[in-house]
């Protein structure tokens, strides 16, 4: 049946199957991107047997699984966590050779969104996903004693935070190469006192760029010439819920949950703290009751990761 099959596989039978021949699977003398197949390996590469048919594995992000990403039309693991056996390395190209490989993994190359299937974001010259953990934002790579980071980078947490490869530095130019802003600061590890470390950077507004449980938040930390001011991952933060006080003379930042800060509750007069979401425009607030109309949150360096200024909800 099957090298019945493939006795078949012809210019004609793409026609008769798909009349108008479209360009994605155009007509090919030898290998036909929409083909039938049973298995897999039954496709040319990287195409994957999908109902019956020849298809790319991916056309959007949203066709990969969570932890993967669409690259030359497969969905590739974000955070490989064996890195002898990863999808590439140093001195271990992509395959194909036109993809870039960074992190151990490998990426469609980009200059703007443009450059990328739908649902990307292109950072830092490459097509992430921002539906995956840690990527789309920088590059946080899980970590534990049986798979240890790369040479040149630590296991290290930071504010309780899940362990993630992270690179020492001493200067902000030792980050430069970092996805959102090239920033060197502080990390609060026991394990490496005084060490500080490249700021990866997420989205607090939708909670992406995070591993498992870690929430995104503002994070002050001291950086080789000052203070920095970043959105950063933090440990699992607490339980207290829009509009609630987390605090009356002082904040206490980790009581609110995930994608809550804790903000003043009135600028003119200091009356307490209230814990209030995170948004750029209303729609993130998810309540017709509230309005993305709190104090707004200047001096954060790496706001371009939600491409806005930050603020919070608040009612009217």
């Amino acid at each position: 049946m099957r090298s019945a099959r493939r006795l078949l596989r012809t210019c004609g039978l793409t026609a008769l199957l798909f009349p108008a021949c479209p360009v994605l699977y155009g007509c090919q003398s030898t290998t036909l991107t929409s083909m039938p197949c049973e298995v897999n390996s039954d496709c040319t590469s990287p195409l994957v047997c999908t109902g019956g048919i020849c298809m790319p594995e991916c056309l959007s992000q949203r066709d990969c699984l969570r932890g993967t990403h669409c690259a030359d039309s497969s969905c590739v693991i974000d955070q490989p966590l064996d890195h002898a056996t990863s999808p590439c390395a140093p001195g271990r190209a992509c395959v194909p050779s036109h993809l870039t490989c960074r992190d151990f993994s490998c990426w469609s190359p980009c200059a703007t969104g443009a450059d990328c299937v739908p649902d990307s974001y292109c950072r830092n010259g490459v097509c992430a996903n921002p539906l995956s953990p840690g990527y789309g934002y920088g590059d946080r790579v899980v970590c534990d004693a049986s798979h240890p980071c790369p040479t040149g980078q630590i296991c290290a947490t930071d504010h309780g935070s899940h362990a993630a490869c992270r690179r020492p530095c001493t200067t902000d130019a030792g980050c430069s190469d970092i996805a959102a802003t090239p920033l060197c600061a502080a990390i609060d590890d026991p394990a490496f006192p005084g060490t500080m470390a490249c700021v990866i950077g997420c989205d607090p507004v939708r909670q992406l760029g995070c591993i498992d449980t870690d929430r995104c938040d503002i994070a002050v930390a001291a950086g080789p010439t000052g203070m920095h001011t970043v959105v950063d991952c933090r440990g699992t933060g607490g339980m207290t819920i829009q509009g609630a006080s987390c605090g009356t003379t002082t904040p206490a930042l980790a009581s609110c949950g995930a994608g809550l800060g804790c903000a003043p509750d009135s600028l003119v007069e200091m009356t307490g703290y209230l814990c209030e979401r995170y948004c750029v425009v209303d729609g993130d607030c998810h309540d017709a009751s509230l309005h993305c109309t709190g104090p707004s949150l200047p001096g954060i360096e790496n706001l371009n990761v939600v491409n806005g200024a930050l603020a919070m909800c608040r009612g009217m």
